[in-house]
């Protein structure tokens, strides 16, 4: 297999293949038969690098993968795109892998593009608020249509809003509340409740 990329790819870079079996530690002479679900994804992560290609589309990257070479193959795409500005597309549901590695995302849901956009302005846009109430939730605020979420945990509400965050925390502030917080949230956290599952109600106050 190495000698099929080494002899398909005029771009083929044995420099950058010798430095990166320092680090997958893969014996050439193996056949690829007789390597392991992980070893087997070091292998390909290997070649296409060594290829030294100008767009990379991954499916999984990572799995399969002990911790250790987990971080170093997220180091690795970081770098590729730093240092020889290539495009890499990544498909996974390892969503905090995602959150350290990307700038972009993409939200499908049965093979439907729901959103598309620049990571930090999607975790500005969808954000949590923790307030506390002096008695029952007002009818204004479970009633707005900018709240995606609203879960209840004895007297706290956790409100999960999308747009006009701040205009949502002053209707919250006109009622006087024991509390109001912002809560960062991942972006495994925004997944569930911007795409949520079938038939599900976002804006149920769950007790």
């Amino acid at each position: 297999m190495i000698d099929f990329y080494k002899n398909t790819y005029m771009s083929w870079n044995k420099e950058r293949f010798d430095h990166l079996s320092k680090l997958f530690n893969i014996n050439p002479k193996r056949k690829i038969r007789q390597l392991s679900k992980g070893q087997k994804t070091q292998l390909s992560i290997h070649l296409n690098l060594s290829s030294m290609p100008k767009v990379i589309i991954m499916d999984e990257p990572t799995s399969g993968l002990d911790p250790v070479i987990r971080k170093e193959v997220l180091n690795l795409i970081v770098d590729e795109v730093s240092t020889n500005n290539t495009t890499i597309l990544v498909s996974t549901h390892n969503l905090n892998e995602l959150e350290r590695i990307c700038d972009s995302i993409g939200m499908i849901n049965k093979g439907k593009i729901l959103m598309e956009t620049h990571l930090d302005e999607l975790k500005e846009n969808i954000q949590k608020i923790q307030v506390v109430f002096k008695g029952e939730i007002p009818n204004e605020i479970e009633n707005n249509s900018d709240i995606l979420k609203i879960e209840k945990s004895g007297k706290i509400y956790n409100i999960v809003v999308q747009k006009d965050i701040e205009k949502l925390i002053e209707g919250i502030k006109k009622y006087n509340p024991l509390l109001v917080e912002m809560i960062d949230m991942s972006l495994e956290e925004i997944f569930i409740y911007k795409i949520g599952g079938e038939g599900y109600e976002f804006k149920d106050i769950i007790q």
